[in-house]
């Protein structure tokens, strides 16, 4: 009785060497992106280049929320006359949302809301 030739398995004579630990360590980053107030360097999603953000600050909801909550309390001291004035809250920067762009492409690459 004879017996088939004995094949030799592809994946064992094909082994990678193992991996040189004199490499940098990675950061791999776990969940969504937090954004903050100041330029970061990141490598843009759009134009994968690695750049500094520039940042752009746009009235956002946070905003419209300053409004709202000044004139209440504007309403609340019986200044109805000053209501308009609560739009001032518009020109603050701390009111506003902070976009992140890519200074290569103009690419929004995230968002730092006002309240968030």
């Amino acid at each position: 009785m004879e017996y088939p030739p004995v094949q030799k398995d592809p994946l064992i004579a094909t082994k990678e060497a193992p991996p040189s630990y004199d490499a940098p360590p990675v950061c791999v980053q776990t969940g969504p992106k937090r954004w903050g107030e100041i330029s970061e360097r990141i490598k843009c999603v759009n134009c994968q280049q690695e750049v500094l953000t520039r940042i752009e600050s746009k009235v956002g909801l946070g905003s419209w929320v300053a409004v709202g909550i000044v004139a209440w309390i504007l309403l609340a001291f019986g200044l109805i006359f000053c209501v308009p004035f609560a739009l001032i809250a518009l020109l603050l920067d701390f009111t506003k949302d902070k976009q992140h762009v890519c200074p290569n492409c103009g690419f929004v690459n995230g968002v730092k809301k006002a309240f968030h």
